[in-house]
C-alpha cells in the first residue's frame, strides 16, 4: 500500500493557496477546480508519494515549523508530470490521516537538517562573519590548488556566509551518502563560526 505525504504551512494551508486547509487529522479537501486534463497544479490537489520531494515545501512559515501530513486519497490518483517530478501525485480530493515530525521532509538525516536549521537561527553577527571568512579562506586556497578558473567558480560559490550555511545543510541532508572527508569540507566555515555538527 502506498503512502501519500502533504507538506503543509504551520496552520495547515497550502504553501502553493493558503487558503486550502489541510488539517487536522480527519480533514477533507477537495479541490474546486479539479481537472485531470490539465497539468497545472492550480487544478488538483498536489501530495508526494516520497515525504522528502513534497513540491513547494518550506521549512518554516511565520516563525513556525511547517507540518507533515500523512493523507489518503479519495478517488482516482494520477502522475501529472512524471519526467520533472516522479513522487508527486494529482487528486480530487483527500484525507488527513496522520502527522508526521517536519524533520522527515528532510530524508534520513532530518533530524541533524532540523538541528542544524534551529542553531541557523541564533547565530550572531560575529559568527555569521566568521563562516564567511572561512568561506572566503576556502576559495583562495581553491584558486591556489586549480588556478583562476576555480578561484572564479570557489569565489561566487562562497561569496557569503549563507552559501556557507546551505552548503553545511546540503551537507548534513546527505552526510549517510558522502565521504566524512567531503562532509568536513563543506561544513568547514560553520564549524569556523563556532558551529558543532
Amino acid at each position: 500500500m502506498t503512502t501519500y505525504y502533504k507538506a503543509v504551512r504551520y496552520d495547515y494551508g497550502s504553501f502553493r493557496n493558503p487558503e486550502f486547509m489541510y488539517g487536522p487529522a480527519g480533514t477533507v479537501v477537495t479541490h474546486p477546480d479539479y481537472d485531470p486534463k490539465i497539468v497545472d497544479a492550480s487544478h488538483y490537489l498536489s501530495v508526494s508519494v516520497e515525504p522528502a520531494d513534497c513540491t513547494g515545501f518550506q521549512w518554516r512559515t511565520g516563525g513556525k515549523d511547517s507540518r507533515l501530513l500523512v493523507v489518503e486519497p479519495i478517488g482516482d490518483v494520477r502522475i501529472p508530470d512524471p519526467d520533472h517530478y516522479p513522487n508527486k501525485r494529482a487528486v480530487r480530493s483527500l484525507r488527513v490521516v496522520g502527522e508526521l515530525p517536519i524533520s522527515v521532509a528532510f530524508g534520513p538525516n532530518g533530524e541533524q537538517v532540523t538541528a542544524f536549521l534551529e542553531k541557523l537561527s541564533g547565530l550572531t553577527g560575529g559568527q555569521w562573519a566568521a563562516a564567511y571568512a572561512a568561506a572566503r579562506a576556502a576559495a583562495r586556497a581553491a584558486d591556489v590548488a586549480a588556478g583562476d578558473a576555480a578561484w572564479d567558480a570557489a569565489r561566487d560559490a562562497a561569496y557569503a556566509a549563507g552559501d556557507a550555511a546551505w552548503d553545511a545543510a546540503r551537507a548534513l541532508v546527505v552526510r549517510d551518502k558522502i565521504a566524512p572527508e567531503q562532509f568536513d569540507i563543506l561544513t568547514a566555515p560553520m564549524r569556523a563560526a563556532g558551529m558543532e555538527f
